[in-house]
């Protein structure tokens, strides 16, 4: 008779298995596509062998696809922020030629995405890590939270009121045109410091009193809805995935079918209520058209396309990868500090920081520094320190936990800027659990409280 752990293990590698076959075979018709002269979708073609290979192993370690898994959602969005616009531009409503359309800008992007996922996979293959989730149990310190709610309310007092010295409007609906200017390092360091604390309470809740549980609920509310109304949704979304993540983790979840269609209705509906707050003149191809021309994941990497086609610029030869302590000097002490690499790009091509959208990812910044192997090395480096993260969750949950749920703003932003910010929420979440040390009395504290 075959155990069930037989049957599932074999399962997998049959999985496996059949997965690397179709990889193959997909990568063959890329290929012949790319040479026929249909090189768009050859591209495309290639960059999904490439992630069905990724997937496949993935869940072969996992036994399984888990949303908790930080390599699973990195490279679901990863494939978002490479692969929206390409997509978009072959089978756009202006585009006469069919799959004979060729840029090369786009197809040279993919390509680089592409190159970087196969750095990822190189990492996956050569230093494997498996999800284990049984363990996130066991009875922590219990510690009085009247200490960190106090931060939390200030936190989030502070950030109304310098909301409201910056000349916003504080209604049920704000006019855009009634917004202050956020557009400084103040307000960057107040979001992560509100994020940092909620955090901690999230990770606390299910064993919280009732009336902390209503404390927390009412300031992530009234941070979630202030967030909505300024249009900031990158603000929040962390809190989202940190819950999700920790929930999923407690109940051991792996993906089926019915998540994955729900996670896809959430999503397009999320994108939907965004445009269709706008006139529908507006739209000249349709609103469902201009969702796919105009999100989020569709101009990020146009930053990649448009180095791609100028040849007047320099390599910066990792020099962007060592900016991180610049930016915890503030600007008011040294005004000539530099300004990031997405910000030079704003300027340089527009003349003003105002227009968004034009973002960084990991990919151009890795270009602009190494030139046409940067995108590979650098996503290799990535991809094993994505390995360590799940290897050592146990030892250093808040860490991880944390990186999961910033992972969204990883594949649009450059690394230090990054990296500075999950300091700045890291920071937080210790103080805060500091803070609700000091205290002499003890009371109930979720036994899945991450430290």
């Amino acid at each position: 008779m075959i155990s069930k752990k037989s049957f599932t293990s074999n399962l997998t590698q049959d999985v496996l298995a059949t997965a690397l076959v179709g990889a193959i075979a997909i990568h063959l018709p890329g290929i012949i596509f790319l040479l026929m002269g249909y090189a768009v979708f050859g591209a495309l073609l290639l960059y999904v062998g490439q992630l069905v290979i990724y997937l496949s192993k993935l869940y072969r370690l996992d036994r399984g696809f888990c949303f908790q898994d930080i390599r699973l959602l990195f490279v679901l969005i990863y494939t978002l922020y490479g692969c929206a616009y390409p997509i978009y531009f072959l089978f756009s409503p202006d585009n006469n030629q069919g799959f004979e359309v060729y840029n090369t800008g786009v197809v040279v992007a993919i390509l680089l995405y592409a190159s970087g996922l196969i750095g990822v996979n190189i990492a996956l293959w050569l230093r494997p890590a498996s999800w284990h989730d049984n363990e996130f149990e066991g009875d922590a310190a219990r510690y009085n939270t009247w200490p960190g709610q106090i931060l939390m309310f200030g936190i989030i007092g502070i950030i109304l009121g310098y909301a409201v010295m910056q000349g916003t409007q504080i209604l049920f609906t704000i006019d855009r045109s009634s917004q202050g200017d956020f557009n400084n390092q103040t307000w960057v360091v107040l979001m992560f410091m509100a994020v940092g604390v909620l955090m901690y309470f999230l990770a606390a809740f299910s064993s919280l009193s009732w009336f902390s549980k209503f404390n927390v609920i009412l300031c992530a509310t009234t941070f979630i809805l202030f967030m909505i109304i300024l249009g900031n949704r990158r603000d929040f979304l962390p809190l989202i995935l940190f819950a999700l993540a920790i929930k999923a983790t407690r109940s051991r979840l792996r993906f089926n079918w019915r998540y994955a269609l729900a996670l896809i209705v959430i999503f397009v509906g999320f994108m939907y209520v965004g445009f269709a707050r706008y006139p529908s003149d507006l739209f000249i191809d349709g609103i469902w058209m201009e969702m796919f021309k105009s999100n989020e994941f569709s101009y990020p990497i146009q930053t990649l396309i448009n180095y791609v086609d100028t040849e007047s610029w320099s390599l910066h030869w990792g020099e962007s990868y060592f900016r991180l302590p610049l930016y915890f000097i503030p600007r008011q002490i040294w005004t000539g500090k530099p300004i990031s690499l997405g910000m030079q790009f704003l300027l340089d091509i527009f003349g003003t920081t105002s227009v968004q959208g034009y973002a960084y990812t990991p990919i151009t910044e890795a270009f602009v520094n190494f030139s046409w192997f940067g995108p590979l090395i650098v996503m290799c480096m990535f991809g094993f320190i994505m390995n360590w993260l799940v290897r050592n969750w146990r030892r250093y949950p808040s860490i991880y936990f944390i990186s999961l749920a910033y992972i969204v703003d990883f594949n649009r932003g450059e690394f230090s800027t990054h990296i500075y910010g999950l300091i700045i929420v890291w920071c937080c979440y210790r103080f805060t659990d500091f803070c609700c040390r000091i205290s002499s009395h003890r009371e109930s504290r979720p036994r899945t409280v991450i430290l």
